[in-house]
């Protein structure tokens, strides 16, 4: 993990709001207009539902990480079961809010939820969340088909920069030989009583597959990330405060092996040891890193991480957890740019890294419920980080929780994410739009 930034006076911060172009999980509706049109209004509303959605379904018990475990799991119809798993997993809500089930279907789907024990808090959540939604149709379309035509003009077709993405995916994936199903990275700061201040940073690889013989898939235990007034300079070199470990009840079974390799400079290198090609090779691995009172911490913003693609990946799912009150969650953004450095050496100087990349997605709010953290394309993760949290004693229900997912992201980018403060890195001269060639 890179030195954090030097040590600065903690500051008295603002108590966090919600911003109106924040979308966020599990917020109550407001009146119309309060969210700055209809396109911001959807995306609060439809975003409700779909948090709101996860939350059952995460409830239920059992894996459901398909529609037809869902249909066998509450026994429901296949068409409502699709439609359901849908919109808790879609990585967009206004593309999901087209297939939203009629009012008697969602009542059976919530009737079945409860009958297999979900919290009536939740279901009574979800509820509330589909009468906004009615109020959202009744208030800007008069009917569902008006809505969803609205939606739709939202929220054409997939984009053709996400398409090329995709193509680069499969290229990289024939040239290097191996693909990775989800990336997941997860970055939570923490202050102790006595003031020493912690980072937590869990990472994991779903889905590891190997396309020839030779290929290897890096475990990087140290990160680049800053907590307090600057962050470290693009290319500087990492400190190793903590070794990582692997989590092994969130691995595959068995076990993936690790293999240690001495590099030129001295250093050690490790990676994962995959056997067989295709399918018979897939494994998963998550690991730890635990930065102790590390040097320069302090709750005065910015926070924020970085998280680099060295693997051909389908998504990437990254999350920062910071402390409540330390940031105003209206400033969160994420940006990508050229990955600035190689794990092992020191990279090109930041004014060589600084011109941004096209990113579609945007670093989300999304509360500070630990559940926020479900996803589907790793239904336990809101699960092992909680039982880090625990493990810690740090409190699960202290932190405000923000989110960024890619969908094939460039390989050898890297995504930044950043809450509170100027960002530390050089601005990318443009913000792309989704659709940007």
């Amino acid at each position: 993990m890179t030195p954090h930034t030097p040590s600065a006076p903690a500051a008295s911060q603002p108590t966090p709001v919600v911003p109106p172009r924040t979308r966020r999980g599990n917020g109550k509706a407001g009146k119309l207009g309060d969210s700055g049109g209809f396109e911001a209004e959807a995306q609060r509303v439809l975003g409700r539902l779909r948090s709101a959605t996860a939350g059952v379904l995460n409830a239920v018990g059992g894996s459901v990480d398909r529609a037809a475990d869902l249909r066998r799991c509450l026994d429901l119809d296949a068409a409502l079961a699709w439609q359901v798993h849908t919109i808790a997993s879609s990585d967009d809500p206004l593309r999901a809010g087209r297939i939203i089930p009629k009012a008697g279907a969602m009542e059976r789907f919530l009737q079945s939820a409860r009958a297999r024990g979900a919290a009536a808090a939740l279901v009574r959540e979800a509820e509330e969340a589909y009468a906004d939604y009615q109020r959202l149709i009744g208030e800007h379309a008069g009917d569902r088909e008006t809505l969803d035509a609205m939606l739709s003009a939202l929220r054409p077709e997939e984009s053709s920069l996400k398409k090329l993405r995709r193509t680069a995916y499969k290229a990289n994936a024939a040239v290097w030989g191996v693909t990775v199903r989800c990336l997941l990275n997860c970055v939570v700061f923490h202050q102790r009583p006595s003031g020493e201040h912690d980072c937590l940073s869990v990472r994991g690889r779903l889905g590891v597959r190997r396309l020839r013989e030779g290929a290897v898939v890096g475990i990087y235990a140290s990160g680049r990330t800053w907590g307090g007034s600057t962050c470290p300079p693009e290319g500087a070199p990492g400190v190793m405060l903590n070794a990582c470990d692997l989590i092994e009840e969130a691995c595959s079974s068995p076990v993936p092996a690790i293999e240690r390799v001495a590099a030129p400079d001295g250093t050690v290198r490790e990676f994962l040891r995959l056997e067989g090609l295709g399918r018979s090779s897939e494994v998963s691995v998550v690991w730890r890193n635990l930065a102790l009172n590390f040097p320069g911490g302090s709750a005065r913003p910015p926070h924020g991480c970085s998280v680099p693609f060295h693997e051909p990946t389908e998504t990437a799912v990254m999350d920062l957890l910071v402390p409540r009150g330390w940031t105003d969650p209206a400033t969160a953004r994420a940006w990508v740019t050229a990955t600035p450095y190689s794990p092992g050496g020191p990279g090109p100087a930041a004014t060589e890294v600084g011109r941004g990349l096209p990113l579609e997605c945007e670093l989300e709010y999304v509360g500070t419920r630990l559940d926020r953290l479900y996803t589907r394309h790793a239904p336990a993760w809101a699960e092992i980080i909680g039982r880090e949290l625990e493990r810690l004693g740090w409190p699960a229900d202290g932190f405000d929780i923000f989110r960024c997912q890619a969908a094939y992201p460039i390989l050898h980018s890297s995504v930044h994410l950043c809450v509170d403060g100027p960002p530390p890195f050089p601005l990318p001269p443009f913000a792309p739009s989704p659709d940007t060639p």
